[in-house]
């Protein structure tokens, strides 16, 4: 147990790409460097352990790690200034929207800790209004979302705001919640072209796209966009959910092998999300496709499930699994999670947006 040993494993981590191993690595630091009593240490990794957990489809690691550190700069806060803290304090309000177990009322809490904070950091509110609307959008309240969108729009961009990327992509999916397809294609458009982008945009942006055009019956534009942004999600542990948009168009082209491809390439992954509203846009993709398979007359599908899979144990060998068990599963798994965020948000809309992409899939 040494400041040495967690340097160590903080250098190692640093050179790898964001996902489990990295995380392992940087938690394992962790526990070494508060082990050793090494204050600036611990403070650090878990700064570094926030962005690869965020970014690496481990939010549940993101929000302890900002707590900790949030807490110590309270605490200390000469030493660990707050203002250090504001770009992921961002990214820890999103990330709380995908676990219903977290109250709404707690995350208006840290939405206005967080703007208390921008301001006497001596930023403006434009990040925190432009979070409003994001929070609106995830509960459906699209008119809400609407008004902080003229809101957030009608103040300067600071240090402190989101990539110009990523606030239009949020635009992008505005228009795209709200059905004004046309919208969502012009507003795109610096992204298509890729004026714009980022880590992660348009990434994210091709397979609502993609969604929205099945919904207007453009089939053409829908291969497109699947043909041209599934290849930018799949390799990334922190879209999975998007992933899940395009299992359902796999579904509704009845691409039944690329469909299997799909769903065995990302299963395991999925199944040990932490993150619910990823775990469930991924599996309500996977839902559709296995109701198209099983409409092929399949029993089995070739399907490698992860040994701790309550379905693992009943099927016929390591390599496939029964269709229709999985298929029922999946959809038990959904309607699940789907009721926990209806009930935190007092409506059906994560019901209603999951019913919406089955009907797209033509399998509701």
């Amino acid at each position: 147990m040494s400041e040495e040993r967690a340097q160590e494993l903080w250098d190692e981590a640093d050179d790898l790409p964001n996902g489990p191993t990295k995380v392992a690595l940087l938690e394992e630091a962790i526990r070494e460097a508060d082990r050793a009593g090494w204050l600036p240490g611990s403070y650090e990794i878990r700064k570094s352990l926030m962005e690869a957990a965020s970014f690496g489809g481990a939010d549940e690691r993101l929000l302890t790690a900002f707590s900790w550190c949030l807490a110590k700069s309270d605490e200390l806060p000469d030493e660990y200034p707050d203002v250090d803290l504001l770009w992921q304090y961002k990214w820890v309000v999103g990330a709380a929207l995908g676990f219903p177990s977290v109250s709404l009322e707690q995350i208006e809490t840290m939405l206005v800790d967080f703007s208390t904070r921008l301001e006497q950091n001596g930023f403006n509110l434009r990040p925190a209004l432009n979070l409003r609307m994001r929070i609106c959008m995830f509960v459906g309240d699209l008119d809400g979302a609407e008004k902080q969108r003229e809101l957030y729009q009608d103040v300067e961009r600071d240090e402190m705001a989101d990539c110009r990327a990523c606030e239009l992509d949020r635009l992008v999916d505005l228009a795209c919640l709200q059905q004004h397809h046309e919208l969502a294609m012009e507003r795109a458009e610096l992204l298509l072209n890729k004026t714009l982008g980022c880590a992660t945009v348009p990434h994210r942006t091709y397979p609502k796209l993609m969604l929205s055009a099945l919904g207007v019956g453009d089939k053409e534009l829908a291969k497109q966009l699947h043909v041209r942004g599934y290849p930018m999600v799949y390799r990334h542990p922190d879209l999975l959910d998007y992933v899940g948009f395009h299992a359902v168009y796999l579904a509704h082209q009845r691409d039944v092998k690329k469909g299997l491809d799909l769903m065995d390439k990302h299963f395991a992954r999925a199944f040990a999300l932490k993150e619910v509203e990823t775990r469930c846009d991924f599996y309500a993709g996977c839902l559709a496709l296995a109701r198209t398979i099983a409409k092929t007359g399949a029993v089995h599908v070739p399907i490698r499930l992860p040994p701790a899979h309550p379905l693992r144990k009943q099927a016929a060998d390591d390599a496939s699994t029964s269709v229709t068990a999985l298929a029922d599963w999946l959809e038990q798994e959904v309607r699940a999670i789907c009721s926990a965020f209806d009930a935190r948000h007092g409506n059906r809309w994560r019901t209603e947006s999951f019913e919406r992409h089955m009907r797209l899939a033509n399998c509701l």
